[in-house]
């Protein structure tokens, strides 16, 4: 058994309450307290020898959550409406993508769906999506305000030899790609575990460790947690279940094999990008009048772009301002609400 113990100074309200939690590299609890005075926590037993080693050591990580109980439950209450596929939802999301990225949502005119002519559509064409509703649009709106991207989803056109086109986007287990494949019901919570753990073993050139024993492993190596993290991903690294892409890096590794980061291909990892490292880059038209005669049609906007559908009228900061440069994205911040990024990141 273990005491974790700790004094809290007096309340600052009658609706101040401590939320803390308490970790080791096997457990994870919390605990919460009102009053202003000495508290202890109970470990009943450790979960492993390993555990106990590691404690003796290095002692019980304690967090105080900045917000307090109260204001945890507010920011639960501002994110649970976000899953949910009601107008309500939607709305949460609108809101939320507006306060804290600062995006606006300005309506389009009727149609808002064009009429695309398929021949103007080449192989590399980038198709860029986003959902503001529904499970998914709850996870891309989250996604969005990590990563500074204005987008959740993207995908990339190809025609066979036959000249048929095609949309390709990561996820199928099929090697071949489909008119239509799509990652999100396919990934199951278990599977996202291991994803997490083979990655983190990548970074340090082990295998098999789970994540506790790669939490000690890393600080034996002198290693912070957080440092760990940060090292760029390879995009030769081989997965057991092969080689892993995310949507974005799905596209870029496409263009990779073309050639666009030529001469610089071999010092750039795309499976660092994000949706907004992607659409930033400068591969893109930048002369609207080669742009297909029905893009952007019946708008009074004029999109450097071409939106194909949508309520609302798409926003892509930066797009095609950017030239490719060795080691992009590797060591990039990314912090809202302006995501600054450092020259040469």
């Amino acid at each position: 058994m273990e005491l974790v113990g700790g004094e809290t100074s007096k309340a600052h309200s009658w609706t101040c309450i401590d939320l803390y939690v308490f970790a080791t590299p096997y457990r994870v609890t919390w605990d919460y307290y009102f009053l202003g005075r000495e508290h202890t926590l109970d470990f009943e037993e450790w979960e492993s020898e390993a555990e106990y080693e590691y404690v003796k050591r290095n002692g019980v990580s304690i967090f105080l959550m900045p917000s307090g109980t109260i204001g945890t439950l507010r920011a639960l209450w501002e994110v649970f409406p976000l899953f949910t596929n009601t107008a309500w939802g939607e709305n949460a999301n609108l809101a939320f993508l507006e306060k804290h990225m600062g995006a606006t949502f300005e309506e389009r005119p009727k149609p808002r769906v064009s009429e695309l002519n398929p021949d103007d559509i080449h192989s590399g064409d980038f198709l860029v999506l986003s959902k503001i509703r529904g499970r998914w649009g709850g996870f891309e709106t989250l996604e969005k305000w990590v990563t500074g991207a204005y987008a959740g989803h993207t995908a990339v056109c190809l025609r066979d030899s036959d000249g048929k086109l095609w949309v390709g986007e990561s996820g199928n287990e099929n090697e071949q790609v489909a008119s239509v494949m799509t990652v999100w019901t396919k990934l199951q919570p278990e599977y996202a575990g291991n994803m997490w753990e083979e990655a983190l073993n990548k970074r340090l050139g082990t295998k098999g460790l789970h994540l506790s024993e790669i939490i000690v492993e890393s600080e034996k190596r002198g290693i912070t947690f957080d440092k760990l993290l940060t090292v760029p991903e390879n995009d030769s690294w081989v997965y057991e279940d092969g080689q892993s892409a995310s949507c974005i890096a799905f596209v870029l590794m496409m263009y990779k094999e073309a050639g666009l980061f030529d001469p610089i291909t071999s010092s750039v990892e795309v499976t660092e990008f994000t949706i907004k490292d992607a659409y930033t880059l400068k591969f893109f038209e930048d002369n609207s009048t080669r742009l297909p005669e029905w893009c952007n049609k019946d708008d009074d906007v004029k999109l450097p772009f071409c939106q194909i559908k949508g309520r609302y009228r798409m926003e892509l900061p930066g797009y095609n301002t950017m030239e490719p440069y060795a080691h992009m994205n590797e060591r990039c911040p990314s912090l809202p609400p302006d995501y600054n990024r450092t020259k040469g990141c």
